[in-house]
């Protein structure tokens, strides 16, 4: 059987050919080492490359790469190191041939790639969830691909896609078990999305307990659950649980958090969790992050994140008009239902503890954080438009595709070193500064696909299913 029907399969098809493109202009665009984290995650890479894992505070590499920065630790070695054995290869080969920075761009390339497989895997994820639907799909891969800040993030030398990449895959494998049953192919894939997600990134892990749950109900037998958790758990300790080790050796705890000092020298602040947790403000300024929060985002304008209500309020309502009408036809939930969404559910909260865990330990309240719940809100956000007028969710498409455009335009005119400010110049400048030529062709061609892939994913939105 199909996961995905013809319509849906366009529609997502769309949904990547539009991120992929995004994802290649701030490749290009955005200047070598000008995000700040890049350095360290580039020096990592580097030093994987020498045979070498290093530790937090030890420094960045200098003199290989131009505009590295130099006067910060490698404050991202607490990660595991899959993703930067991957990108050491095009970084390596950069160097060895005298283009440094077109090895960077490559290893950026890359890790797009795993931002691709995550999108993907979040349309599948949608397709298991809700059986049936062609728009969940569809709006769980735009959800994922097209907020903002994603196809900036994932086009940098960060280890966000794969940890997303990973914490999905967990998702899918074991909602493949729980729809499929415990078959050698389902059993295999959980196994082999455990041990991946313990050498992707810590917070992939979070998803481990709600696919084994997940995995552990769609079989009969207690002992056959018992036997999947335990093989999928010691396929995570063997792939990673020696880097886990390591950090609680090295920092005092297995992730690592709280090690370091701030490299801006600003005190780091302890607040209580409760405190954290309760701190509207902090819910808040990530909420927004998701649409504003690029690269020195205090550079650019706050009107993207009114935006993102725009967008997402109108969800929301949806979802309390779903919720309204079972309460009043006294539709009580499903036992699958309370599975399903339970184990999402927990997934999420498992996230958010960790973040609030994070802040309340001084560390910043990055949006990105927040990445490995995107799949699983664009699936409520279909629930949640579904209830609307169809115009109303290709509306919502269109305009998230323009303001990714738009946001694009603001940070290449607030940090893309060029002269002017206005499009569609400042991005043929920009293209011209990655060395790229045709600069006014391959921006109006990259523009054009862009638009073409949403008109896809918003005509397969013209036909979905009943809630």
């Amino acid at each position: 059987m199909t996961l995905l029907s013809r319509t849906a399969r366009r529609g997502v098809l769309g949904v990547l050919v539009a991120f992929i493109t995004l994802g290649l202009l701030n490749v290009f665009t955005v200047p070598p080492m000008l995000p700040r984290d890049e350095s360290a995650h580039v020096s990592y890479a580097l030093r994987v490359a020498d045979g070498d894992l290093p530790r937090m505070d030890d420094p960045t590499v200098k003199g290989v790469i131009p505009h590295m920065r130099t006067r910060l630790p490698i404050f991202t070695a607490n990660h595991p190191p899959l993703l930067y054995a991957v990108v050491a290869v095009p970084l390596e080969v950069g160097i060895r041939t005298g283009r440094p920075q077109f090895g960077l761009r490559v290893a950026r390339a890359t890790s797009l790639l795993f931002g691709v497989a995550a999108i993907a895997l979040a349309a599948v994820l949608g397709a298991l969830v809700l059986p049936g639907r062609d728009d969940v799909p569809v709006v769980a891969a735009a959800v994922s691909a097209l907020t903002p800040i994603v196809p900036h993030t994932m086009a940098l030398v960060y280890n966000d896609a794969i940890g997303v990449c990973a914490s999905t895959a967990l998702l899918v494998a074991g909602m493949l078990v729980y729809r499929r049953g415990a078959t050698r192919r389902t059993i295999a894939f959980l196994i082999a999305a455990a041990a991946f997600a313990a050498l992707a990134r810590s917070s992939s892990l979070f998803a481990f307990p709600s696919a084994v749950m997940l995995a552990a109900l769609g079989v009969r037998s207690v002992r056959r659950a018992i036997a999947i958790g335990a093989g999928a758990g010691a396929a995570a300790a063997l792939a990673g649980g020696w880097f886990y080790l390591r950090n609680k050796h090295l920092y005092g705890s297995y992730l690592g958090n709280g090690f370091l000092a701030r490299p801006s020298g600003r005190p780091i602040i302890h607040r209580p969790y409760l405190e954290s947790l309760v701190n509207v403000r902090v819910h808040r300024h990530m909420l927004g992050r998701l649409w504003d929060g690029w690269v020195f985002a205090s550079r650019l304008p706050r009107w993207p994140g009114w935006i993102g209500a725009g967008v997402e309020v109108p969800a929301l309502v949806g979802l309390v008009l779903a919720t309204g009408r079972r309460w009043r036809a006294r539709i009580a939930p499903t036992r699958d239902e309370m599975i399903v969404w339970g184990a999402l559910l927990g997934f999420c909260a498992i996230v958010v503890a960790s973040v609030v865990g994070f802040v309340s330990i001084g560390g910043n309240a990055h949006a990105r954080y927040l990445f490995p719940v995107l799949p699983v809100a664009g699936i409520a956000v279909a629930v949640g438009y579904s209830r609307l007028p169809r115009l109303a969710t290709v509306a919502a498409l269109v305009v998230t595709a323009v303001a990714n455009v738009a946001l694009w335009h603001r940070f290449l005119a607030a940090n893309g070193g060029v002269e002017s400010d206005r499009f569609p110049i400042t991005e043929i400048q920009a293209l011209r500064e990655a060395g790229l030529r045709g600069s006014p062709l391959l921006l109006g061609v990259s523009l054009l696909v862009v638009a073409a892939g949403v008109a896809a994913a918003a005509r397969s939105l013209g036909s979905r299913g009943d809630a």
